[in-house]
């Protein structure tokens, strides 16, 4: 299975709950980010969406959900790219 279990999710999103300052860290976003293109990689924008929606606590939600994917398509789309990926042998 490729796709990320919510309850694993959740268990790892819980270290953000203590932090006051939760919203101006960017690893926030960052968790959020990952999940965005973990599930791009199985195949499945529309549960990354879901748990985006059900879980995001922070103001600005519309804002940080345009970052966040945008930041996710460029991450996959350079992981996507195999010239990425090839070595040059010395």
């Amino acid at each position: 299975m490729l796709e990320p279990e919510e309850k694993a999710l959740l268990e790892n999103l819980k270290q953000y709950e203590d932090f006051s300052e939760k919203c101006g860290d960017g690893v926030y976003n960052t968790f959020f980010e990952s999940l965005f293109i973990q599930y791009k990689i199985a195949g499945d924008n529309s549960s990354a969406l879901k748990f985006f929606d059900k879980y995001y606590k922070c103001p600005e939600k519309i804002s940080a959900l345009k970052q966040i994917q945008n930041a996710a398509n460029d991450t996959y789309s350079w992981l996507s790219d195999e010239s990425n990926f090839r070595y040059i042998e010395e």
